[in-house]
């Protein structure tokens, strides 16, 4: 990735075909059961084809907690895979109109809930199932293998918990 000025002083900027950040650091983590989150903003103008991967968790087969991306229409879909049923959505808020948009994933183990929120509205909730993930890295501008992101993104967090509406609300207005 190269950098360019961004929502919080520098943003990582992706090229849309090989532009990405992989954390393998997070493997444990993300193979455990326990309630995750994720927040960053993101910037694009891009409407072509493939899917653009925001953050995912995504590996070849098996569980997965999140799979976040914008389709060519500039929606936002998220898919989850835990307990071996895959569930998706996509959002109704457009972001690839040049603005920064901030999108949050809440994955909540204790209801079984996958939450996406873009700009603090909570636009899907999915039933997931439960289940472990198998390991793997944390990608941020693809899935691991493709969708590369053609864009910015800032100020990625993890979280090992499930944020709640308070929590997004507070990331989106800071």
């Amino acid at each position: 990735v190269t950098y360019a000025a961004g929502r919080f002083g520098q943003a990582s900027v992706f090229n849309g075909s090989s532009s990405k950040i992989e954390i393998s650091g997070l493997s444990t983590f993300l193979a455990s059961s326990s309630s995750k989150s994720w927040s960053c903003w993101v910037k694009t103008t891009n409407t072509t084809a493939p899917n653009r991967a925001i953050i995912s968790d995504y590996g070849s087969g098996g569980n997965y907690n999140f799979d976040c991306y914008m389709k060519t229409t500039g929606v936002v879909e998220i898919v989850s895979a835990t307990g071996g049923s895959t569930v998706f959505a996509p959002s109704t808020k457009i972001v690839n109109d040049g603005e920064w948009h901030n999108i949050i994933a809440v994955q909540d183990t204790t209801a079984n809930t996958l939450k996406l929120y873009i700009d603090s509205v909570e636009e899907v909730s999915l039933s997931i199932g439960t289940g472990t993930d198998g390991v793997r890295s944390l990608y941020i501008g693809t899935y691991g293998a493709g969708y590369f992101w053609d864009g910015e993104i800032d100020q990625v967090r993890i979280y090992n918990t499930a944020l709640n509406p308070n929590d997004v609300w507070l990331l989106y207005s800071e």
